[in-house]
């Protein structure tokens, strides 16, 4: 600001001199002068936008009278130059001070992101080095040889650990076996193995599980498995991982896993290999290609075999078996029904003892009920049915042929093999009449020897009370071991037609041994999986009398054991099973039979013989 007052007093001085020059003899003009150059040497401020405009000319001042104008004074150049040049340098500075501000804000940001990028160096390099210790760790666990030794050779091998304490769930026998006494709870550390269903992965592991149940004991028993966090895995009974697992698992979850092992708090139950399940896999693959190609080659040689058939031979077609209901036609109905109902009949799978036999008058009506669903087989002499199968083929309708045939002698002869059969059961009624008197008077006189044996033991003569006692044991023990011969052979004899049928895919007959549920069931199941059986081992566990019908009756229990194997996956076994039954001889029936695991027979049997009122006379005398 002293400047600028220094400035315009250069300019007044400087005017009012040229103006006096000027005005010399009008003191008027020489003011005016004075004041209009320092007017035109200040700077002009430009007009608002907003400031109204004139819309006339102002008018102009008169000079006053006696008033000469004079030119303006020109304003200095020097003055000039010198506002020019302030104005320059403070332009300058002001751009000086704004670029020295505008670098220090960049030093300053450039200071706080050098200090954001090491703060991240820094963490950075904590988390790396945290990573490079707890990857030491890890493999340090990895490499725990009790670890390594649970593990399979393959990634995708499955290893168990199981309690290594009793629990209420888990109980070991004798030879530190542990055994299930329910199903037990079971965890996966690491997380679940599989998640799609019907995958390889899943039905590994679903084989696992059931491999698991029958080495604890306790076969069918389901076993699920939960996903858990490590730290709660004392609170299962089973812990279950894979190699794979393992390779990729926290420190956390390895390091609980592997101070269970070496605490004992779990040990190894088992390690479950890909290899094998594989290997069964091909082998049940290559189980079901063989009888999908049998049943193929055994289909195509019906359809050979009825193409060139006698028109007369009593044949079958089918769109289902067994079939509910079956159409049947033919000049002798009666005999067809009855080689129908026989053991040996042809067409056993396709017409079962539930089947509804349908008489139909020709090939015709055959045709239109089974595209109706009237029936879903049909029984006729094979002219008539290659007509049905012809219209069939036409319509696109597939349809089966049975590879059953029944000759005409064999129908024509259908009343003297009833006559047999009649023949047959009449002679086993009275053989079973026979085998009762037998038994009976054996009954009597084991009575008799009962009665004079407390005669003897009431008299208190210990000789001869012993005496009678080895007298009983024997009639007791031949007694009891022809009926175990019996049933030995009986049970034999079922076996291998059970075998026979299943392996011809015909219904299994219908036999007595068939009541002795569940083994029956489970037999049929065996012999479906594989299973091949040796000889069987029958010896008495007990015999006696049993109530029933208020009669007292032959009653007993058969141990049998009974080795078998398995060629496809390579096993050998021996399953021991106790049959129990009343021999009811008069009636020709074994009543309430029941077969009882040895394992658990003592338990069981106590149920069975108070229900049916058993008195043992095979334990009595030993």
């Amino acid at each position: 600001m002293p400047r600028l007052y220094i400035i315009g007093l250069s300019v007044v001085c400087l005017t009012a001199g040229s103006a006096q020059a000027q005005y010399s003899n009008n003191g008027s003009a020489f003011v005016g002068g004075i004041l209009g150059g320092i007017l035109r040497s200040m700077p002009q401020q430009p007009q608002p936008s907003n400031a109204p405009q004139p819309t006339q000319p102002q008018p102009q001042p008169q000079p006053q009278s006696g008033y000469v104008q004079q030119a303006a004074p020109q304003p200095n150049s020097q003055v000039q130059q010198q506002i020019n040049e302030e104005r320059r340098q403070a332009t300058v500075e002001a751009a000086e001070k704004t670029k020295q501000r505008q670098q220090a804000e960049a030093a300053a940001r450039a200071k706080q992101q050098q200090a954001v990028l090491k703060a991240e160096a820094d963490v950075k390099a904590k988390a790396v080095a945290e990573e490079k210790r707890n990857l030491v760790a890890i493999n340090r666990i990895r490499a725990d040889p009790a670890l390594v030794a649970a593990l399979g050779p393959d990634p995708r091998d499955i290893t168990v650990l199981i309690v290594g304490k009793d629990t209420p769930t888990v109980i070991r026998d004798l030879n530190d076996k542990p055994t299930f006494q329910s199903a037990p709870v079971a965890c996966f550390p690491f997380g679940g193995l599989a998640s799609n269903p019907g995958s390889p992965e899943m039905r590994f592991l679903s084989g696992v599980m059931v491999d698991i149940a029958k080495k604890g004991g306790l076969p069918g028993a389901s076993i699920t498995p939960r996903i858990c966090d490590s730290t709660d895995i004392e609170n299962y009974d089973l812990v279950i991982f894979s190699s794979d697992q393992v390779a990729n698992g926290s420190l956390e979850n390895l390091t609980t896993v592997v101070n269970a092992i070496g605490s004992r708090h779990f040990v190894v139950f088992g390690t479950f290999t890909v290899t094998d399940f594989e290997a069964a896999e091909q082998a049940k693959a290559g189980a079901a290609h063989a009888v999908l190609a049998k049943e193929s080659a055994d289909r195509q040689s019906a359809i050979d075999s009825f193409q060139t058939r006698d028109a007369t031979v009593i044949s079958a077609i089918y769109l289902a078996s067994p079939a509910s209901v079956v159409c049947l036609m033919g000049s002798n109905i009666e005999g067809v029904k009855y080689l129908l109902g026989r053991s040996d009949s042809p067409f056993a799978a396709l017409a079962d003892g539930n089947s509804t036999i349908l008489p139909t008058a020709s090939a015709n009506a055959i045709f239109l009920n089974l595209k109706k669903h009237d029936c879903f087989a049909a029984i006729a002499p094979a002219g008539a049915l290659k007509q049905v199968v012809a219209a069939f083929t036409r319509d696109g309708i597939p349809v089966e042929v049975s590879s059953g045939t029944i000759d005409g002698d064999k129908l024509a002869n259908w009343k003297v093999l009833k006559e047999q059969d009649l023949l047959a059961q009449q002679t086993e009624q009275a053989g079973s009449l026979k085998a009762q008197r037998e038994a009976d008077a054996n009954q009597k006189a084991e009575d008799q020897q009962k009665q004079a044996l407390e005669a003897e033991r009431q008299k208190n003569d210990e000789a001869t009370r012993q005496a009678k006692i080895r007298d009983m044991q024997k009639l007791v023990a031949s007694k009891a071991n022809a009926v175990v011969d019996g049933f030995s052979n009986r049970l034999t004899g079922y076996m291998a037609t059970v075998r026979d049928e299943i392996i011809a895919n015909r219904p299994t007959s219908d036999q007595t041994i068939t009541k002795f549920q569940p083994w029956a069931g489970d037999y049929a199941t065996l012999i479906k999986q594989g299973w091949e059986f040796q000889p069987i081992r029958a010896t008495i566990k007990d015999y006696g009398r049993a109530q029933w019908m208020k009669r007292a009756i032959e009653a007993i229990s058969v141990r049998v054991e009974l080795p078998m194997m398995n060629r496809v996956i390579g096993e050998k076994k021996t399953v021991c099973v106790d049959f129990v039954w009343i021999n009811d001889e008069e009636f020709g029936l074994r009543r309430n039979p029941e077969t009882i695991s040895c394992d658990g027979y003592a338990a069981t049997f106590d149920v069975w013989a108070q229900q049916n009122n058993f008195a043992s006379q095979w334990t009595l005398l030993q």
